[in-house]
């Protein structure tokens, strides 16, 4: 709906006592690990955040981009009803599908754990020439040549 990268992942989250652990794996890859302790919890307040998407969409013959893409503002409101500090680790691998581990973690500053509701609005901001996005246009999505040799 708003543009965001959207694939199927498993994910495991835990909480025994104050230590967190939490991992997000896609097609027997164990992309994203972290743990946590729990520190302490501080005042919860509302606040806001923004992301920025392109939304495109490929071309009914296959050819390129059926449309010139859109840039979308979404901004986010963070209602938490829970706030904790905590110390945390992650650790990054990646697939031919998700190059997470290109992001290079020097350090963890701080962490937070929340519970609570967020918000979303989304607004159009201007439209960027579909020959231009195209390099890019299919960053978000598994590479099918792959899937097709190996069936995983």
């Amino acid at each position: 709906m708003m543009g965001e990268p959207k694939k199927l992942a498993h994910i495991d989250f835990s909480i025994d006592g104050n230590c967190l652990q939490a991992s997000v794996s896609r097609l027997g890859t164990d992309l994203i690990k972290i743990t946590a302790e729990l520190n302490h919890e501080i005042p919860a307040t509302e606040s806001q955040s923004r992301a920025f998407w392109y939304k495109h969409q490929p071309a009914d013959n296959g050819d390129g981009l059926q449309y010139d893409p859109q840039l979308l503002m979404q901004i986010n409101t963070q209602r938490p009803s829970k706030l904790i500090v905590s110390s945390a680790e992650i650790h990054l691998e990646s697939s031919i599908h998700d190059p997470v581990a290109d992001i290079p973690v020097q350090r963890v500053r701080q962490a937070y754990y929340s519970e609570g509701d967020i918000y979303a609005a989304c607004s159009f901001m201007r439209t960027v020439s579909r020959a231009e996005f195209l390099p890019y246009a299919f960053s978000g999505v598994d590479n099918w040549t792959v899937l097709s040799r190996s069936n995983a």
